[in-house]
Order: structure tokens, then C-alpha cells, then sequence
């Protein structure tokens, strides 16, 4: 019996007693092999890369070196990928299914992939949904959709086609009204210029938490805010500050101070965000008044 068999068989008997005496099954996770101390902090990389397959290979033990070279077996190349997120982003349903069913045929064709590489597939298939769906401000639109249930890589072909389809058109529909909504309203930049006005001291304040605050995903509200004043999202949040910061550093506050009123974590950062939007330095100004 060599090593990994060894380990396997002390890996089973404590999942059995894991099992028995607190009623859940454990996973384990096995980086590669290494050599010396230093090889320690590798193969604990190599096993947490392995996890995220524990949901997709349903298995007790998850080796790394069973995972490694999982992703040069299936066929499905960066730029078709972004193909199917580029014609999901402008709501094109039909022209997203039919990059998405060439990719499937591709891939089921001869019949010779595993089940495992399968659901690799899906799973990153999967994964571009979520990411166009969150890349066009709908990423809630997975909230109450299980997609892990109604995508397996033990379906028919038909089936699994049938529920990309329907998946796909859901989030596309999603996408062309809330896109629709956002764009007729006008008044969208306007509130979201007031709420920075209001809340620019806050250190917090960045373009995550202005999302949060209209309920739509950082990227699309600040594409959105970009589209409908040409000016960056996160750009319009330093430039208030500094504006502010004018005021303060007239009246001869301090350029600690004066970073820490307009909401800035540190005066390095406030230094640096100064010169690049003025082209001098807090102190420099200063003294030039």
C-alpha cells in the first residue's frame, strides 16, 4: 500500500467517525505532494484551490492533482465567453443560447468527457451567467433561482439545453427593463450626485456602498452614471472631496484634518488624490494662499 492509499484509508475512518457522532459528512481535501517544510504552505494552496470543486465533483476526497488540469479538457475559450456575456449585457437572448448551445455541441460531441468535466463545464458556464447578469446591474435576479438544481451534467442534452434557454431569457428579460427603467430616469445621476454631496465625508463612501444605497450592482451604476455624465463614478466621489477640501484647506486647516472631514482614511491617500486632480499637493496650496 504507498502513501496516498495509506492516507485515503485515514482519511475514511475519520469521516466514519465525523459521521457517527456528529451526523454530517466531511469532505477532505488534498493538496499535491512537496517536499520539505517549505513544500507545507504549497500543498495547502494547491487543497484550498481544490475546494472549490467540493459542490461540483461531489465527492468525499478531492485531490489536487485529480483537479489541476480539469479546465484544458473541456473546450471553452475566453472569447466565446465573452460573446455570451457581451449579447446578454444588451439583452440579446437569442444570440447569447446560440453561443452557449455551440459551445455545449462542441463539447458533448464525442462522447468521450467524463461526468467530472461536465460539470466543469457547467459550473464555468454557470458562472458566466452570474457574471453578465452582475455586469448589467440584475445580478438579483438569481435570488430565488436555484441554478445549481436545475443545471446537472446528468441531464439530457436536451434537457440541459431546454434550461440554459430558460435561464438565459430570464435574465435577459430582467435586463432590458431594468435597463430601460434606469435609462428613461433623468433623474437617476441627479440623485446619485445627491446622495455623494451628502455623504462624501463618509470614509465608507465609495461606489459599492452608492450602489447599495439605489439597489443597483457597482458595475452597471457606474457605467450607468458614466453613460449619463460622462464622467467616472468614483472620479465625481474625489472630486467633491477635494472641492470641499479647497474650502477647508483656505481657512488653514491642517491637511491631516482636512482629509479626515472629507472622508478620505489616511493623508497619504489624500495627498495623492489631491496632486493627481489638481496637480499640486495640500501643503503646496497652502502656501501659495
Amino acid at each position: 500500500m504507498n502513501l496516498i492509499d495509506i492516507l485515503k484509508e485515514s482519511i475514511y475512518s475519520l469521516q466514519q467517525l465525523v459521521t457517527d457522532n456528529f451526523g454530517f459528512q466531511a469532505v477532505a481535501l488534498i493538496g499535491d505532494i512537496q517536499q520539505g517544510m517549505e513544500g507545507i504552505h504549497s500543498s495547502f494552496v494547491a487543497a484550498s484551490e481544490a475546494a472549490e470543486y467540493i459542490q461540483l465533483l461531489e465527492a468525499d476526497i478531492i485531490m489536487y492533482d485529480d483537479i489541476k488540469n480539469l479546465q484544458i479538457k473541456y473546450y471553452y475559450p475566453i472569447e466565446m465567453e465573452q460573446k455570451i456575456i457581451n449579447t446578454i449585457k444588451i439583452g440579446d437572448s437569442a444570440a447569447a443560447q446560440e453561443n452557449i448551445f455551440k459551445i455545449i455541441d462542441i463539447n458533448y460531441s464525442d462522447n468521450k468527457r467524463s461526468i467530472d468535466i461536465c460539470r466543469c463545464l457547467i459550473f464555468d458556464m454557470m458562472g458566466t451567467l452570474l457574471k453578465a447578469a452582475d455586469l448589467s446591474g440584475c445580478g438579483n435576479v438569481f435570488t430565488d433561482m436555484d441554478i445549481s438544481r436545475k443545471l446537472s451534467a446528468k441531464l439530457p442534452l436536451n434537457v440541459i439545453k431546454d434550461r440554459f434557454r430558460t435561464i438565459v431569457e430570464l435574465i435577459c428579460k430582467k435586463i432590458l427593463e431594468t435597463q430601460s427603467k434606469h435609462e428613461n430616469n433623468n433623474q437617476l445621476s441627479r440623485k446619485i450626485m445627491d446622495f455623494i454631496n451628502s455623504n462624501y465625508q463618509d470614509p465608507d463612501l465609495n461606489i459599492s456602498l452608492v450602489g447599495l444605497h439605489f439597489d443597483i450592482t457597482p458595475a452597471y451604476i457606474s457605467t450607468l452614471f458614466k453613460k449619463q455624465t460622462g464622467e467616472s463614478l468614483l472620479g465625481y466621489i474625489n472630486t467633491v472631496r477635494i472641492e470641499e477640501a479647497k474650502k477647508l484647506l483656505e481657512e488653514g486647516i491642517s491637511v491631516v484634518e482636512t482629509a479626515q472631514r472629507v472622508g478620505f482614511l489616511n493623508s497619504g491617500a489624500f495627498i495623492r488624490v489631491f496632486k493627481r486632480n489638481t496637480g499640486i499637493t495640500p501643503g503646496q496650496m497652502q502656501k501659495m494662499l
